[in-house]
């Protein structure tokens, strides 16, 4: 009988809401998902407790028990160690019990940004056509408890992942109530000036669900409540939009565009709309430019565990 050189490697993929875990089987080829869950990442008052409550979900508990583990996490990475700008917590594997020091961590967008190198992409929506550079960068970009970026660098010897926290630079305001909005974000808690995390992502939502009615809503209320053909999401797309369009522009992203992401996968209309593409397009000089991008909605809301996976995987190939 011929001997199986097929692994088993543990994920997590934590986000600032949600944390999903995830046991893959496979090899670098092709892995398929045992099994995954989620849970809220308020339960957790610590990354090592994280880690602990997924033992108790009948995940591995340390890393004798399978053959790799990535977590990925929603910060800047150095090392074992993260700043987890949206949670009360930072990931540091040096507290992180018996998976100390034996595991990797990665950015939760190089997660996303390793799943559109995968099958699962196939199954992505197709929003615009374009005529993308097979060659060229492909930008990676999603709102969800904050706006994650990242791009795929494409060589001839392979490809390569780019990690962005361009979700923190200063969100562009083009008029005069953007301006207002932009304030009454500040008087709840944002930064001065705005930036892209405080304008679109799900609290961006919940606010300028607010600010345009006066009903204060959580993010999951904003979206269950969202009109497509309101001025709410309306607005929202239009943001959407420009923060899509500037990062195709700051990456030249001429291999395409991949939007993924917890609002657009729950509110699809936002990235179909009219708002969205006259957003995106624009009318100047580089709208030639912008209709050539092909623009994906990866919607599966399991992408960052498969990126996960395939980070893992990469690692049992290179021997690192």
């Amino acid at each position: 009988m011929q001997k199986t050189s097929f692994k088993s490697v543990f994920v997590a993929d934590v986000g600032g809401t949600s944390a999903r875990f995830g046991l893959f089987r496979g090899d670098a080829a092709g892995a398929e998902l045992v099994r995954a869950q989620r849970m809220p990442v308020v339960e957790a008052e610590s990354f090592s407790e994280l880690l602990g409550k997924a033992a108790g979900m009948g995940f591995p508990a340390g890393p004798d028990e399978v053959d790799a583990a990535v977590f990925a996490v929603p910060g800047p990475v150095r090392g074992e160690k993260a700043v987890l700008p949206n949670i009360p917590w930072d990931a540091d594997l040096h507290d992180a019990g018996p998976w100390s020091g034996r595991c990797r961590l990665i950015n939760d967008f190089e997660a996303q940004a390793r799943a559109c190198m995968t099958p699962l992409m196939q199954r992505a929506e197709l929003l615009h056509t374009g005529d993308p550079d097979p060659a060229g960068t492909l930008a990676v970009i999603g709102a969800g408890t904050g706006l994650g970026h990242a791009a795929i660098l494409q060589y001839p010897e392979g490809w390569l992942p780019m990690l962005s926290e361009a979700g923190h630079a200063v969100f562009p305001l083009l008029d005069e109530e953007e301006l207002w909005f932009s304030e009454f974000v500040r008087r709840r808690g944002g930064r001065c000036p705005s930036v892209g995390d405080d304008m679109v992502s799900g609290n961006g939502l919940a606010l300028l669900h607010e600010f345009l009615t006066g009903e204060t809503v959580t993010p999951e209320q904003a979206g269950e409540r969202l009109d497509p053909d309101g001025p709410v999401a309306e607005t929202f797309s239009k943001f959407y939009g420009r923060a899509c369009r500037n990062w195709v522009l700051s990456s030249n992203a001429t291999g395409g565009l991949v939007i993924c992401g917890g609002v657009a996968s729950h509110s699809p209309e936002l990235v179909r709309s009219v708002a969205f593409q006259e957003s995106f397009f624009g009318r100047d000089d580089y709208t030639q430019y912008m209709r050539a991008i092909r623009v994906r909605l990866n919607a599966d809301p399991l992408a960052g565990l498969h990126g996960a996976a395939q980070a893992a995987f990469h690692l049992l190939q290179s021997g690192d």
